[in-house]
């Protein structure tokens, strides 16, 4: 398990002649798994290949809500120089049980992908080739002239595992 320490993203509002849009992109140099000798590994050629694959990038994202009012976030995802259509299935989180008030917005995104499919395919025998993602944004709301949000980085927002409090999950 591990999470990404430098993370950036921005999502836009719906409005006359626009769909809600959503972009974020995670450094790869800032993987952090509490472990120096396994992160030099993976920011190695033999996994993320930083020097040559920076960043992961979630793209031209639609917000897609169902009949029965489930939402997901759909889009593209690119990671090792891959770019594949996702899915994360969204949920809001209640603001005060994260300590947060006022007028935030916060959510939860939640996918699970096949790290082959993006040609990583390194130590098949120690790493599970389907990764679940966790990604969790927060944004300021008391604006709603701005059309434009921030996404919160860091291990409380961006996660490659539920890293939330249990009172939320």
């Amino acid at each position: 398990t591990g999470l990404f320490r430098e993370v950036r993203g921005s999502f836009l509002k719906s409005g006359l002649n626009r769909k809600p849009g959503f972009n974020i992109t995670v450094c790869l140099n800032s993987v952090d798994t509490r472990d120096a000798e396994r992160d030099r590994l993976l920011r190695s050629r033999h996994f993320f290949d930083v020097e040559r694959f920076p960043a992961i990038r979630f793209s031209d994202v639609q917000v897609i809500s169902t009949q029965s009012g489930v939402r997901h976030l759909v889009g593209q995802l690119t990671l090792h120089g891959v770019r594949r259509p996702v899915a994360f299935r969204i949920r809001a989180l209640p603001a005060e049980a994260a300590g947060r008030t006022g007028n935030v917005a916060m959510y939860a995104a939640h996918t699970v992908i096949n790290r082959s499919a993006y040609g990583l395919d390194a130590f098949p025998l120690l790493i599970s080739d389907e990764v679940e993602i966790t990604v969790y944004l927060d944004g300021d709301l008391t604006d709603p002239g701005s059309g434009t949000y921030s996404a919160s980085s860091g291990d409380r927002y961006v996660s490659g595992w539920p890293a939330w409090p249990e009172n939320i999950r």
